[in-house]
């Protein structure tokens, strides 16, 4: 009972709770774009994916983003190599997230990153920025945004970890005289 309140609790809500609300594959990199708004954002280093639009609100609780690279096979890369990246979600000119990302591997190599809130209803844009020359070549990235992710109680994981702990140090104290009754 206390692996699921505490640590399968925490788990759900961090990773697996919400629902899918958008989902958009990224293939065009440029060194400049447009924005919705008629702006022309230039890139300062390396090459920019086509910036997305999305329209959020407050009412739809926190949300998560997931992104799935497609990174293709090569055989004269050295191991090791990874890309960096730099997500920005942006309402007009203020950002209001901005995250660093490393892909490294190659097929499908997915990262998910950690909620967030949004306090202002509007349009947004996301920016997936490359970080210098790329050692790793992507053809495509999945972008999922997700809404409704739930938010841990936390007296409820800590009550489902106090309830673990006390369940294997009963677990252990049975086997410690079980072992002394032989």
């Amino acid at each position: 009972m206390g692996l699921l309140l505490g640590p399968g609790y925490y788990y759900f809500c961090e990773r697996l709770s919400g629902e899918p609300a958008e989902t958009h594959v990224l293939t065009e990199r440029a060194e400049r774009w447009e924005l919705p708004d008629g702006a022309i954002l230039r890139v300062r280093s390396g090459l920019a994916f086509k910036p997305l639009a999305f329209d959020l609100a407050p009412d739809k609780s926190r949300y998560r983003l997931r992104l799935a690279f497609q990174v293709e096979r090569a055989d004269a890369i050295p191991s090791g190599a990874s890309n960096s990246y730099q997500l920005s979600l942006m309402q007009g000119d203020l950002t209001v997230l901005e995250r660093s990302l490393e892909v490294a591997g190659s097929g499908k190599q997915a990262r998910t990153l950690q909620p967030f809130e949004i306090f202002l209803p509007g349009a947004y844009v996301l920016l997936l920025e490359e970080i210098g020359a790329p050692a790793l070549r992507v053809s495509a990235v999945e972008v999922e945004l997700i809404n409704g992710v739930e938010v841990a109680k936390m007296w409820l994981v800590w009550c489902g970890v106090v309830m673990l702990g006390f369940g294997m140090m009963l677990a252990l104290r049975e086997a410690i005289q079980g072992a002394l009754r032989r």
